[in-house]
């Protein structure tokens, strides 16, 4: 088995000429150069970063007390459902006379 160590391995970047290596460049050094911006957050920003804040807690918070409750609210319902039967089957038992 031969090995070819001439061959550029596969995701090579080949840069095809001098202009590439100098936008490359540009662009690095701008990024690299680039100065903090001087801006002001006034009291705004944080009272509505706090209320968007508070709407994704509440939203989760109605989440997940709808997936806990639900199981509940069915027990409850079939609770009811078999106190109801149960309740009709005693009816028909006393009207028959079957006590």
């Amino acid at each position: 088995m031969r090995i070819d160590l001439q061959k550029k391995p596969q995701g090579a970047v080949k840069l095809k000429s001098a202009g590439h290596v100098v936008s490359l460049w540009l662009c690095l050094m701008a990024c690299l150069t680039a100065a903090p911006a001087a801006a002001y957050f006034g009291p705004g920003a944080g009272i509505t970063m706090l209320g968007a804040l508070g709407a994704v807690l509440a939203a989760i918070g109605v989440a997940l007390w709808a997936i806990l409750y639900w199981p509940v609210r069915a027990m409850l319902r079939r609770r009811r459902e078999a106190k109801a039967a149960a309740g009709s089957a005693e009816e028909v038992q006393s009207v028959d006379g079957g006590d």
